[in-house]
């Protein structure tokens, strides 16, 4: 398939591609997902099947989703597995904390300070 039909049927089928997703995935998720389909397809636009292209999209759309729930689920495992704080820290040690912070930095040389700052801001 050459770039004037892959564009031809971008055109046709992504309104198609972004209801099959719609189904699948949340709202906000819609547009990013359609444009990895798409960049897959481009990517294998040689290997498109001639008659056949929105059964193929369909298919890439089904295994970016499915990618999709799969790094989900692995992120939400991950967020299970932090260990929870069994208490938030008091203000007392928060303002100390801060204080500290302050003498340490003003302990610093300018140019220290401007490199941590571009580091850690």
């Amino acid at each position: 398939m050459d770039a004037d039909t892959f564009v031809e049927h971008y055109r046709a089928y992504l309104p198609l591609v972004a209801k099959y997703l719609a189904r699948r995935v949340d709202s906000g998720l819609v547009e990013d997902l359609c444009s990895d389909v798409f960049e897959i397809a481009y990517k294998k636009r040689d290997q498109a099947p001639v008659g056949h292209e929105l059964p193929w999209l369909f298919n890439i759309a089904m295994n970016v989703t499915n990618n999709h729930r799969r790094k989900a689920g692995t992120a939400v495992r991950l967020l299970a597995a932090l260990p929870v704080a069994e208490a938030a820290p008091s203000a007392e040690s928060v303002a100390l904390q801060n204080v500290d912070l302050r003498r340490a930095w003003n302990q610093l040389k300018p140019k220290e300070q401007q490199v941590l700052a571009l580091l850690a801001f």
